[in-house]
């Protein structure tokens, strides 16, 4: 989990990765994209100046809390869920979820529902506030428009005194499809590329 990043790194092909792989899938196509650019809008509503931003692990535990909360009022991104939608037929559509996580820490009870009125000293109100509005309604270019489906404060039993909690939400894309336009030829290629040398293979030797 590393404070401050929110891009996903671009890393090379591991050796054997065949040359006519397309790119765009390794790289995550929309998925990538997506999660990219909602780490760039957390970014520019919750501030890095207020806020550290990091990366949910898929499993979050009591230690990835007790980490988030050394750095004062943290934001944490995850990559969730791509369920598919019942008649997506042939290519593959479906929403994308991803879960957002705010990590706050307030003198009492009351300031950390309310707050102080301030980005530094946001309550559990504001944050609310801030998916309905700045999140909910956003449009995100060739993806769709973002829905905001839940925001909840995360039930952590003892894991936290009682200044301290964590805001979740989940930020939903519908109808989302693989970008293949870029890259359809080169993936028949590839596939049937692959499946020629699978018949080599199961060719009995004379």
């Amino acid at each position: 989990m590393n404070q401050g990043t929110t891009a996903v790194t671009s890393v090379p092909p591991l050796p054997g990765t065949p040359p006519d792989f397309p790119r765009q899938i390794l790289r995550g196509d929309v998925v990538a994209h997506t999660y990219i650019s909602v780490s760039q809008r957390l970014r520019e509503v919750l501030r890095p100046e207020v806020f550290s931003h990091h990366h949910l692990p898929p499993s979050p535990n009591r230690a990835t809390w007790e980490k988030l909360s050394q750095n004062g009022p943290s934001v944490a991104l995850g990559c969730g869920i791509w369920r598919a939608e019942r008649d997506c037929g042939m290519t593959f559509r479906g929403t994308l979820i991803f879960p957002v996580a705010v990590l706050l820490r307030l003198p009492d009870p009351q300031r950390l529902y309310l707050g102080t009125g301030q980005l530094r000293g946001i309550g559990v109100a504001g944050i609310m506030a801030v998916f309905a509005t700045c999140f909910h309604g956003w449009a995100l270019d060739g993806i769709g428009t973002c829905k905001v489906t839940d925001i909840s404060v995360l039930q952590t039993e003892d894991w936290f005194e009682d200044r301290a909690c964590v805001v979740a939400a989940e930020l939903t894309f519908e109808h989302v499809s693989p970008d293949l336009q870029p890259y359809a030829q080169q993936l028949d290629d590839f596939l049937r590329w692959d499946w020629d040398i699978e018949i080599e293979k199961e060719q009995p030797r004379g």
